[in-house]
């Protein structure tokens, strides 16, 4: 719960503070701040030890590497440009697809889908219909 709240103040705070800052430098910026932290982390964690020794770890870190740069640098990047050119209301909602997205890419890779998946679906689906008609009347 906490993350959700602090996820949709996060778009505002965003939207009021850094609207004028390029949303590659904030990226950067959010990203240069985890940095040692998370080089920390993989310290304590064994990940040196492991990724020299374990057949599969160099190829396998390749593709977590892959992930981190396309699946989270660049839609944190995108992200940054919605809120600075629309709203954070519309910004947050566009997020809400990602399960969508997450369950036809499950379809594609030979998942089932079951009567709850498409349930929740049409949920997300009707909330950021709502949400974006709501904003939209005012």
């Amino acid at each position: 719960m906490l993350a959700t709240v602090f996820y949709g103040i996060s778009s505002n705070f965003l939207k009021n503070n850094f609207s004028s800052i390029h949303p590659v430098a904030l990226t950067s910026l959010a990203f240069m701040t985890l940095l040692p932290v998370a080089f920390i982390i993989l310290i304590f964690s064994g990940f040196f030890s492991t990724a020299f020794t374990h057949p599969n770890a160099l190829p396998s870190f390749f593709y977590i590497l892959i992930l981190a740069v396309v699946g989270t640098a660049m839609a944190l990047m995108l992200f940054n440009k919605v809120v600075q050119e629309t709203s954070p209301v519309f910004a947050s909602t566009t997020t809400y697809l990602i399960p969508i997205v997450a369950v036809i890419w499950g379809v594609l890779d030979g998942e089932t889908i079951s009567v709850w998946h498409i349930a929740g679906m049409a949920l997300i689906i009707s909330g950021i219909w709502f949400i974006n008609k709501v904003t939209a009347t005012k």
